[in-house]
Formats: structure tokens, sequence, C-alpha cells
């Protein structure tokens, strides 16, 4: 239980000294002054989704549960929103992304950052979606994409957090399937099928009323995507889609001629810069955004999870003989490599060990042992390990303050 913040006595000099300080310690809208109070430090919490439906939220370097609540079903994925405050805990065959306020968030403020920590909890009911899948966010936009309908709904963010989960807007594609949507401010980065149920092949953007500004096609088999605020990047089976610039412009930057396989997640470091995944179970494939270059690191023990340093250009790569190692995202130059749990396998369906990274921490589950393991994004120390109630099965973190988009 989080203490009441204390009483505190202020002899201010001057009123314009007393405004300054206010403005610079306001908490964002949501937070409530009785439950909220101003860290030293961000606080890291970390939230975890476990097989039999149940979602937990514990105080990073402590392990201590702050809240431990039942979700419809057991969740396909936990998305951080883009304040790194809230997370969407997606219930695929429950038709639902129910929102959770983990109760700790950073604000920028000039040079520096201010954090609060308050109660986390449930917040309004469930985002209604015929089958949701992918959860993209940035800055106040979320959109939950439905793979039954091929429809994409836009919600504000601040709206969420004071529990109105009316969409703000709905576009659709002419045929369901499981695809994705990139909110690109006011307008949308939507993927298209030729055929429902088919692979997606083509991304339209779209304007808030749904009228369609321009259609980029030549993505086979349309798969995981990275996004900043004008420019968004695509997974497909023979290369990466960037679509960027004023008006928006696509080219296609092809796979390594010499290699099988492809990029099914990409991640983004915090310029936007360079991208970062997983490049089937040979390695981890580092594209520059700006030159167009690549460069595959192969990755011994079958690569697992991969995920971007939030702080720095950098890689965190989690292989299935349980180690996990540091990337430079410039050259894939391999920083340092720990054992970070032991060895498995990842069988269909069943529990594997996830990877989340925020705020210069890491974390990693462990399903064997049903605890989650913490370390230090840049030394990769150990830095704490905890209990989770059951097997865990889904893993993100919060409190970090949001990347520069």
């Amino acid at each position: 239980m989080l203490n009441s913040p204390p009483n505190l006595s202020l002899s201010i000099a001057t009123p314009l000294l007393a405004g300054l300080l206010l403005a610079c310690a306001t908490p964002a809208v949501g937070a409530t002054a009785t439950a909220t109070r101003e860290a030293k430090h961000p606080v890291v919490r970390a939230v975890v989704a476990n097989t039999a439906g149940a979602l937990t939220v514990h105080h990073a370097a402590t392990g201590t549960t702050l809240l431990e609540v039942n979700l419809p079903g057991p969740a396909s994925s936990l998305v951080p929103l883009g304040d790194q405050r809230h997370v969407a805990a997606v219930v695929g065959t429950k038709n639902t992304a129910q929102l959770i306020d983990a109760g700790s968030w950073s604000e920028p403020h000039d040079d520096h950052a201010h954090s609060f920590v308050t109660t986390p909890s449930l917040v309004g009911p469930g985002l209604t979606s015929d089958r949701p899948s992918h959860v993209v966010a940035d800055g106040d936009h979320v959109v939950v994409f439905g793979d039954g309908t091929g429809a994409a709904d836009r919600y504000s963010l601040a709206a969420l957090a004071a529990g109105k989960t009316t969409p703000t807007s709905t576009v659709r594609a002419p045929h369901a399937h499981h695809g994705v949507a990139v909110p690109l401010g006011e307008t949308t980065l939507l993927s298209t099928a030729s055929s429902a149920g088919g692979r997606p092949d083509t991304i339209v953007h779209l304007d808030a009323s749904g009228r369609v500004l321009a259609r980029f096609p030549g993505c086979p088999g349309l798969h995981g995507e990275a996004s900043g605020i004008d420019w968004a990047a695509f997974g497909c089976a023979d290369g990466t889609l960037l679509v960027e610039g004023s008006p928006l412009r696509a080219r296609k930057v092809s796979y390594p001629s010499a290699l099988t396989g492809r990029v099914g997640t990409w991640n983004r470091t915090p310029s936007g810069r360079h991208l970062i995944g997983a490049y089937g179970t040979l390695g981890v494939l580092l594209l520059d955004r700006t030159t167009g270059s690549q460069h595959l690191t192969p990755i011994s023990g079958v690569v697992h999870a991969v995920k971007a340093d939030s702080t720095a250009a950098a890689a965190l790569v989690l292989s299935r003989d349980g180690r996990l190692q540091r990337l430079a995202a410039r050259n894939g130059k391999s920083i340092r490599s720990v054992q970070a749990v032991e060895p498995f396998s990842a069988p269909t369906g069943a529990p594997s060990p996830k990877l989340a990274v925020t705020g210069g921490r890491v974390a990693v589950s462990d399903p064997a042992r049903g605890r989650v393991v913490m370390f230090d994004a840049r030394t990769l120390r150990q830095t704490g390990a905890f209990r989770t109630p059951g097997t865990p099965a889904q893993l993100t973190l919060t409190g970090a303050a949001p990347a520069d988009r």
C-alpha cells in the first residue's frame, strides 16, 4: 500500500517563484492530488499477466504486489501506451482490451523529468473490438485493430484515462484479416488484404473520415511495425516498407540477398533512426532508416525476443539458451551477455519467457520458476527477482518518461 503524501510546509519567497514551482510539479491529467505523490526518481513497475487470466502490478525494484485483478481471460499481449503509465491488456478471445493504470509515470520538463506514483487500478470498462490483436499507441493516440472485422478504432488516451471508452473515429479495411493500424497525427495507416482472412500486403493512408489519401502496395505477408511522429516501418516477407516524408511516400528496403528469413516485429531506438528486429531465428537485423544500410548479427542459441533500449541506441536480445545480450544498434556489436534464465524451448501455445525494457531497466519473465528477473539495461547486472502468482505469460514495464518521438 502506498503511503499518503506527507504534510509539507513551504516558504515561498515570491509569487513568481511559487507559480514556477507549482507549474513544474503539477501531475498529469487523470491523477488526483490526494492519491498522487511526486517521487525523487522514476519508479519502474512491472505488469504481469499469467496463464489463468490474472494480472498483477509489482514494484519492479522490490517485487511488492500493488494490484491483483482478474481479466476476462488470459491476455494475449500487454501494450504500454504513450504516457508510459497506462497499459492495454489485450484479451482477444473475449473481444476486449482492458486499460490498466500502473500508477507510475514520468513527465519531461525542460532538461529534466518529474516522476509520480499513485495506486494502480483498472480504468473503465474494456475496449470492445472483434478479436483485437494489435494495439498501437503514439502520444495521445491509441488505435485498436480487430481481426474479426478489419476495423480500427481510434481513442484519445486522455479520454481513456478518464474512463471514457467511446472511439473518436473508426476506419475499416475492405476485408477482415490479421492486421494493424498505426496513428500518424490525426491520420491512420491501415493494413489491407486482397481477400477475407488473407495476409495483408498493402498500407492505406486514411484521414479521420476514412478518405483514402494514399495507397502503398508491395508488402506481402505484412507483419510487424515501428513508428514515429511522421513515419512508419512495416515488416514484409521480402523486405521492409518505409513510409515517411511530407507528403508520405513509400520505399522498400529488401532483406540481404544472401539470407533466407524475414522480420516479423520491428523495434525503434529512441531517436527513431535505427530499427531492430529478430530475423527469424538466425539473428538480429539492424536497419539504419536514414541510409537504408542493414547489418545482421548472428545469435547463438536461437533468437527468442528483441527489444530496443529506451534510453540508448542499443538492442536487448533474449535467446533460447537463456542468455540476455546487449548489442550496439549502429553495428550490431555484442557489448555484453549474461545468463538470465535457464535454457528453454518455446512450443506453440505454451508460456515462454518474455522481455521488457524501460527507463534503463530490463525484465525477463521466468515461467518455469514463476518469477520475474530484473537487470540494469546498460551493465546487465541482475538487480533483483520476484515471484508472481501462477505462471507468467505476458510482461511489460512502466514508469519511464515517454520516448522523444
